[in-house]
């Protein structure tokens, strides 16, 4: 794909964690990863994957869909995929296997939003010399740890690094560079103050949109 000056790019990403991985990952290794192809477009590919413990309980530690699609840089636009005739779905899926799914991305944030202004580093951008979607994590979770120190959210306080994520859901709507100044949002669901959306934006242009679902019930202990 490089040498015909193609890229493939992760477009979007939808994760949910388990308890088990906060609880056990960091102490009980080795992890084993499977994976599958669950949707096949003409310039995307879906592929959903679990990570599981490597022991006889094979607990399930990580799940979720990600969706990739094939850019040509010099043109700004997806193409297809140089193989896609090869690509088929793959056999004997796991029930819980899925697609990646329809996001609606808001195009403005509520008034009552918390923002701020981050700057994009070159240690933040990727071989593709952009900011990449985990990236863009990062700077959601920036903004979330600033917010709660001011006491903007309902329900978290202190420390955002201390609650622990159910779900994490990422479109990669744009590109930003080293030097850029980007603005990042935040605002709580209506129907759930633990579930945070964030928008960012880069010369009033959106570039990316996540949602992240804390839990609510357990906070990391601090020592």
């Amino acid at each position: 794909m490089t040498d015909k000056g193609l890229t493939p790019v992760i477009l979007g990403s939808q994760y949910t964690f388990s308890p088990q991985l906060f609880d056990r990952a960091a102490l009980d290794f080795p992890m084993r990863q499977y994976s599958w192809l669950t949707g096949v477009g003409v310039t995307s590919r879906d592929i959903y994957l679990v990570l599981e413990t490597e022991d006889s309980q094979r607990t399930v530690l990580l799940s979720g869909v990600t969706r990739g699609v094939c850019m040509d840089f010099a043109r700004g636009i997806s193409v297809p995929f140089p193989d896609a005739e090869k690509h088929r779905l793959s056999s004997a899926l796991p029930p819980e296997a899925r697609c990646f799914p329809y996001i609606k991305v808001p195009e403005s944030v509520p008034v009552e939003s918390f923002s701020t202004t981050v700057k994009v580093r070159y240690e933040d951008v990727d071989f593709n010399q952009h900011s990449s979607h985990t990236k863009y994590t990062t700077f959601a979770l920036e903004c979330a740890a600033l917010a709660s120190a001011t006491g903007y959210f309902s329900r978290i306080r202190g420390d955002i690094a201390f609650y622990r994520p159910l779900s994490l859901t990422c479109i990669h709507l744009g590109e930003s560079f080293a030097g850029d100044n980007l603005n990042v949002s935040t605002w709580e669901a209506v129907d759930n103050a633990m579930l945070l959306r964030f928008l960012i934006k880069r010369q009033q242009q959106r570039t990316c949109y996540i949602q992240i679902e804390f839990d609510g019930n357990t906070i990391a202990s601090k020592l």
